[in-house]
């Protein structure tokens, strides 16, 4: 039996084939805090061979040598520090967001792809579909303004980086052509800011 996230909460199975399910024929319960770790101290009752193969957003939970650990496809999570130990497979995509951290921190607004991103619940989507000036659309709008800002200065900062690579470049060139001249020793001279060879975080600052 699963709920909205996903977690398999109880397992059981009708073993005498009555069509109805009784206490002795729930093999075992389960109740998960928000990033997956099991709630202990209560329902430790359980009934037949232990599975760990579906568990939290039926994931496979590995307690080998005391690990604890969530298996995904692509990267394994750690519930007691809710987060992955490997880096994000699709991290150069979404640069807004921590490398190791687990379902791009939004709990509760879907659930985890594997190891990859998020995937919102699909009755959140169509509720913002449905309400386009409702609470649920206001929040998703402004994720999807922030994904899209911190990627355009991101976008800018690479370019600006493009930039001063290929003037440093062709400086290197023309020094092994023809040496140093005056001009190279004043633009790379540290005390000069190396002839502000910096940053336009003004022109970053006035995007749109």
């Amino acid at each position: 039996m699963k709920v909205m996230m996903g977690n398999t909460r109880v397992t059981y199975a009708d073993d005498n084939s009555y069509g109805v399910v009784t206490n002795t024929e729930i093999r075992r319960e389960q109740n998960y805090y928000p990033f997956g770790m099991e709630h202990k101290g209560y329902n430790t009752a359980m009934y037949g061979v232990k599975n760990n193969l579906k568990t939290y957003q039926r994931q496979e939970f590995t307690e080998d040598l005391g690990l604890n650990t969530h298996e995904w496809h692509y990267r394994m999570s750690d519930p007691t520090i809710r987060r992955f130990w490997h880096v994000d497979p699709l991290a150069e995509d979404y640069v807004y967001n921590s490398t190791y951290a687990f379902q791009e921190n939004k709990l509760g607004m879907g659930i985890e792809l594997e190891g990859a991103e998020l995937v919102p619940h699909t009755w959140l989507v169509s509720g913002a579909v449905a309400n386009p000036n409702g609470v649920v659309a206001t929040i998703l709008n402004a994720v999807d303004k922030a994904v899209d800002y911190t990627s355009a200065v991101v976008s800018r900062i690479a370019d600006n980086l493009d930039a001063i690579g290929q003037d440093i470049n062709n400086d290197l060139n023309e020094f092994a052509s023809h040496g140093p001249t005056l001009e190279m020793i004043q633009k790379y001279n540290p005390m000069n800011g190396f002839g502000g060879k910096k940053f336009n975080w003004e022109k970053l600052n006035k995007m749109q």
